[in-house]
């Protein structure tokens, strides 16, 4: 058989799997749909409860509108690898609106692009060939052969206000946002678009969880979490926006609400991530009162800042603990990355040194084992007057989902992390408090048990 030949029904028999699996009205309707998009890989490993019925966002669109059960929507759309594109970004909501999802209280969201406009992509002036071709029939008859002469001829007949709608205000004007309890949005496009609208409808958040990355460039999420109902907020987690002291303005906002909060960034390359130090940490003490449960960068240089534990420690209610630490040293982010040209200049630089920046000395110091965490939580723990700390994880360096995108070049920091975890709690006596859970001995390429290439 020609090798061709093969592919090609490979190919068709995949297709045929694929579609069988892919819901449809008419299906029996879930509860709630978690979902990768497109759903016939998934390179990172994780679970995926519904990725073979629900691989399209067409297929996420249809089950909203026919199934009012539906409570939940967990949904990521991305390009998976170099060529797994999903069908579209966001739902094909009928720009004549009319439609009605499912009230949902659960959307977390990551991917989505919230800010497209149908009207705009149906103007002859937006068709590709109008900027590649330069004779004006091959522009027109692209632009007729395409169908978007026959949408826009259509869409004409809507008042200005209704075809000028963004994808994000056709999904308000579909559901009931005011049903939304929970909510997480990541990486969505037009994220600002969505925190710039959407906070008075959403009466009944009580969780809320953003991660902006390159997505709110614009930094709109004080604002929105200003704009929010004050004291509705139960639980917050805001990664990767932080660029100014905000904690005081959050909490002058929903500090007597929080019970879980968590506010940080996840480690670069280049740069050290942005902590909170003794000072601002006193804002939490006196204006959450209720806080159970804490997340937050802490910066270590050379010693513990014991000061900034101390000041944990004061909160009377807090029964949980999650400090994120920096794993690069100072002389590892100023070291290019290997394999370019400023990396070979460098290693002649440093030829005739004594201090190479190797081994050990590329992970900042202090190193975190079982031994040093154990006396942090210790000291936590007697310094906690209220007596309600009952456990503290350490999480030190890269946590961040493997890539799964396109090819790319991967920096010396990436999957490099610890993580330690102290607590008393169902602990039989001589047992030991603080247990390495992963990256035992991560700084010595000798004892530790991952993989990492030095």
């Amino acid at each position: 058989m020609r090798l061709t030949n093969l592919i090609l029904i490979v190919s068709l028999f995949t297709t045929q799997i694929l579609a069988a699996a892919q819901w449809k009205p008419g299906d029996s309707c879930p509860d709630t749909i978690r979902t990768l998009v497109p759903g016939y890989a998934d390179h990172h490993g994780e679970e995926q409860e519904d990725r073979r019925s629900f691989h399209t966002m067409t297929s996420v669109h249809e089950a909203l509108l026919q199934c009012p059960n539906i409570t939940s929507l967990d949904l990521r759309v991305t390009l998976l690898g170099c060529s797994n594109w999903p069908d579209r970004f966001n739902f094909p909501l009928s720009l004549s609106g009319g439609e009605k999802y499912a009230n949902l209280t659960q959307v977390k969201l990551e991917g989505y692009d919230f800010a497209e406009s149908v009207w705009e992509k149906v103007q002859y002036k937006n068709n590709p060939s109008y900027h590649t071709s330069r004779w004006w029939p091959e522009k027109l008859l692209y632009w007729l052969q395409s169908g978007k002469a026959q949408q826009y001829l259509g869409y004409r007949k809507l008042d200005a206000g209704q075809r000028n709608k963004t994808n994000l205000e056709l999904w308000a004007d579909a559901m009931d946002w005011e049903r939304v309890e929970t909510l997480a949005l990541k990486d969505c496009r037009g994220q600002e678009h969505f925190m710039e609208i959407m906070a008075p409808r959403l009466r009944s958040l009580k969780n809320l969880e953003i991660e902006d990355g390159w997505s709110n460039l614009g930094n709109t999420t004080v604002p929105f979490i200003q704009a929010l109902e004050p004291d509705t907020l139960h639980n917050l987690a805001w990664r990767e926006g932080r660029k100014a002291d905000v904690l005081d303005l959050i909490l002058r906002r929903h500090g007597n609400s929080l019970r879980s909060l968590e506010i940080r960034n996840g480690e670069g390359p280049r740069s050290s991530t942005k902590a909170f130090n003794s000072a601002q940490l006193q804002h939490l003490v006196r204006s959450a009162p209720k806080l159970e449960h804490l997340s937050i960068n802490v910066h270590r240089n050379v010693s513990w800042p014991y000061d900034v534990f101390d000041t944990i420690a004061e909160m009377k209610e807090l029964i949980t603990l999650d400090l994120w630490f920096d794993i690069l040293s100072d002389c590892q982010r100023q070291k290019p990355e290997m394999y370019t040209r400023q990396y070979i200049e460098w290693e002649r630089e440093m030829e005739n040194k004594t201090f190479k920046c190797s081994g050990e000395e590329r992970y900042q110091k202090p190193l975190v084992d079982d031994i040093s965490a154990l006396g942090i939580f210790k000291h936590i723990r007697q310094k906690n007057t209220s007596g309600t700390v009952q456990k503290v994880v350490f999480w030190v360096g890269d946590w961040s989902r493997s890539w799964d995108g396109p090819l790319y070049s991967e920096s010396f920091l990436e999957g490099r992390r610890a993580r330690v975890v102290c607590t008393p709690t169902d602990k039989s006596e001589g047992e030991a408090w603080c247990v390495v859970e992963e990256g035992e001995a991560y700084w010595d390429s000798g004892r530790r048990t991952e993989y990492w290439m030095d």
